[in-house]
């Protein structure tokens, strides 16, 4: 569980950091969000990977765990753009 959540917290900060100087803060705010949402990925992929890895052996087990992490962002991404198009419409008008 520490792998899983060491990445998160030590990365995110930094780049945020960087996209808010250099981009401004709604795009920090669309980084922000963009991890988030791919953290769900992130994690089922190493869950995935953590329960099947003995039984499977690393590279079936990643190759497993491949497919879920695809189907979770796929989803996530979808449901984002859902999301997103009525804010972007109201923006314009």
């Amino acid at each position: 569980m520490t792998g899983l959540l060491a990445a998160f917290p030590v990365i995110t900060p930094v780049l945020a950091a960087f996209t808010h100087a250099q981009q401004g803060a709604r795009e920090a705010v669309r980084l922000l969000h963009g991890m988030t949402v791919g953290f769900f990925a992130y994690a089922l992929f190493c869950f995935t990977v953590s329960i099947t890895v003995r039984g499977l052996g690393i590279a079936a087990s990643f190759a497993l765990a491949t497919a879920p992490a695809l189907a979770a962002q796929g989803t996530a991404i979808a449901l984002s753009r859902r999301r997103e198009q009525p804010l972007f419409a109201e923006a314009a008008s």
